[in-house]
């Protein structure tokens, strides 16, 4: 069993009270999505998030507010309905700048995910580095997310410890927007992991906020023959 990474998307604007991602194209069961978004402490306050297929989404940790005025959540759905057309919305209280990152992990036996392990923390200094989390399951996905505000200039965002960036997906703007940029890594072995996060471009980053997450591949029981004769009229037949 093995996780992926799936369709990815962001979205952001200078000031609203809903936002919304481009449409995307997800599997049609079975996957497992995650969304990180940073709204504007002071003026918004998180309303609601849902997406196109009306599915169930859940709260990691709980909501971090920075000493650079963003509030920041992060949520994810373990067992998704998807398909064309697939989009997440944000709605908040009060109107403001605001970003949200969209990813689906993709599944190979289509029962979903299991949340394994989150961390998140705010540093200062750069290489900005999360948390390490060690992971209990040799075969997981591993998501981490860049969330920040800035000034002076384009912030673009790189990884350095194996993960791969949502290319496409980077809010680099920070004077009139809060940026960050989303990244997923497949590891294979059970051990210790965090992410590390560098910025170029001539903007001033102001302690982003680095999350860390983990998924494995939802287990699923197979039955052997002898196990399944409850419901095969043809084991533990006699024949004379």
């Amino acid at each position: 069993m093995s996780l992926s990474a799936g369709v990815h998307a962001s979205a952001s604007s200078t000031g609203t009270s809903s936002l919304a991602t481009a449409s995307r194209t997800t599997q049609t069961t079975g996957s497992g999505l995650y969304v990180g978004f940073a709204i504007s402490d002071g003026v918004q306050t998180f309303s609601s998030l849902v997406d196109s297929f009306s599915n169930t989404w859940v709260q990691i940790g709980t909501e971090q507010v920075s000493a650079t005025f963003t509030r920041q959540r992060t949520y994810y759905c373990a067992n998704a309905n998807g398909g064309a057309g697939h989009t997440v919305t944000l709605t908040t209280t009060g109107s403001g700048p605001c970003s949200m990152w969209f990813l689906e992990v993709a599944t190979t036996n289509g029962a979903g995910l299991v949340l394994d392990q989150q961390a998140q923390n705010t540093d200062t200094v750069s290489p900005f580095t999360s948390p390490s989390i060690t992971t209990t399951v040799a075969d997981e996905l591993l998501v981490s997310m860049h969330m920040e505000n800035s000034s002076n200039g384009l912030l673009n965002h790189a990884e350095s410890t194996g993960f791969t960036v949502s290319v496409g997906d980077d809010v680099t703007d920070g004077d009139t927007l809060w940026a960050g940029q989303s990244a997923t890594r497949v590891v294979s072995s059970i051990a210790t992991y965090n992410s590390s996060w560098t910025v170029s471009g001539g903007g001033t980053s102001s302690g982003p906020r680095i999350w860390i997450a983990s998924f494995s591949e939802t287990a699923v029981l197979i039955l052997s023959a002898q196990q399944q004769g409850i419901n095969n009229p043809m084991i533990g037949r006699r024949y004379v």
